[in-house]
């Protein structure tokens, strides 16, 4: 199978996490598809022996574009892909849980339950909503597994800076059902912890909103996401204005059977 890893900002932990995915018979399955760090998570990858994507130039810059680079390194008989942020963490017996769920359901894409590194009371609310799919808690963070039929047919990941993978369940969605896969996996929290859980939540939320409802370009959104202060004054009250609005849509579509 192909994993390809979409890296950014990387961080310290790299080698450690790194050596938790790359082990000696699935070396040559991994590929780290670099968008341009600036730590040694490149020099890290190839160390543990995976195969590392650079992003030139001339390349599309965008963590679509990364990691579609990522899947077209992988070997022909590539039949299915995990796509994976390099802040992630998978448990020792990930891939052979993961065939053997595939084996026994037969999907064509799914995503992970996952658990904060940081022990913030606040977050296990998102932990919990993560376990449900919905556009409003399924993202790429969590893993994507998708087949290399499925992923073909809907070209890829879109050629966006932000967003990618909201756009690229959307399609999905369209196409089949996106399963909630047993597995575990452990997600850094920092961007939680730089920010705040509630205010951080509430930035994804609204920004989530101006794509799906007024339909802002990922380019300009991108600018609003890197700002740390967007939306900061009256953040708590908006968040669970926003908690309350996620928590009625999720037990809307529960009660309906879907």
């Amino acid at each position: 199978k192909g994993s390809p890893q979409q890296t950014g900002g990387g961080d310290g932990g790299a080698e450690k996490k790194g050596s938790r995915v790359i082990g000696a018979e699935l070396a040559p399955r991994i590929i780290v598809s670099d968008g341009g760090s600036t730590d040694q998570t490149r020099e890290i990858a190839r160390r543990l022996g995976a195969t590392v994507v650079e992003t030139s130039e001339t390349d599309a810059k965008g963590r679509g574009p990364t990691l579609n680079r990522g899947a077209e390194k992988a070997p022909s008989s590539t039949e299915l892909f995990l796509f994976l942020h390099v802040d992630c963490i998978v448990p020792k017996d990930f891939f052979i849980d993961l065939a053997k769920f595939w084996q026994e359901n037969q999907p064509q894409i799914g995503f992970c339950k996952m658990k904060f590194t940081s022990e913030w009371t606040s977050l296990l609310l998102f932990e919990y909503l993560a376990q449900f799919e919905s556009v409003f808690t399924t993202f790429g963070d969590q893993g994507l597994v998708v087949s290399r039929k499925l992923y073909e047919k809907m070209g890829g990941f879109p050629d966006q800076v932000l967003l990618e993978d909201v756009e690229f369940l959307r399609k999905a969605r369209a196409e089949t059902k996106i399963e909630a896969l047993p597995m575990v996996l452990s997600v850094s929290a920092r961007k939680f912890e730089k920010r705040g859980a509630l205010l951080y939540m509430f930035q994804c939320v609204v920004i989530l909103l101006l794509y799906l409802g007024c339909a802002l370009s990922p380019k300009r959104l991108a600018k609003l996401y890197k700002n740390p202060l967007f939306l900061a004054p009256g953040a708590t009250l908006l968040v669970l204005i926003s908690l309350s609005t996620i928590v009625k849509f999720l037990v809307k579509k529960m009660l309906a059977g879907e």
